[in-house]
């Protein structure tokens, strides 16, 4: 699998936000000499734009209990990431077989929903245009009479 295809697989996967961005940034900082990722705590969270470690760890301990994300912790150098990039692909596939079937739905129960829509906003202009309150109405001959020009009809 090529890195254009890694990328890809992180950014369509049905992970939360922070969890796709740690992979990604883990996927940036990705050694191919080594085979794996080593940046620090502090980059990551700089580059993930986190204030608070939780979220960090809430993201990385998520993707580790899913075997997406292996961490080696080498005393006095740092941690070692890998991405397990078939587990990611594996979870992915069950997300798309757990979709359930959608209701087809016509044309026509689209067009009902905005024709309804249309007589519930004629309804309230008229409650608007009926009421003494309204600034557009004169009062002509003992009656209020609407002065507004609409779409439907003159006065």
């Amino acid at each position: 699998m090529n890195r254009f295809e890694q990328f890809n697989l992180i950014m369509d996967s049905n992970l939360t936000q922070n969890e796709k961005l740690l992979l990604l940034v883990i996927f940036r900082y990705y050694n191919i000499e080594k085979g794996y990722s080593y940046p620090t705590k502090e980059q990551i969270m700089k580059s993930m734009g986190l204030k608070n470690e939780s979220s960090y760890y809430k993201a990385k301990k998520n993707l580790e209990n899913n075997h997406i994300l292996f961490t080696k912790n080498i005393k006095g150098i740092g941690n070692q990431y890998y991405i397990n990039y078939n587990q990611l692909a594996k979870r992915m596939t069950l997300a798309e077989d757990e979709i359930p079937n959608l209701q087809i739905i016509s044309v026509s129960d689209f067009q009902n929903v905005s024709t309804k829509r249309k007589e519930k906003t004629k309804e309230k202009q008229t409650n608007i245009l009926i009421s003494e309150d309204n600034p557009y109405y004169d009062y002509l001959n003992g009656g209020w009479m609407s002065c507004e020009i609409s779409s439907d009809f003159i006065c």
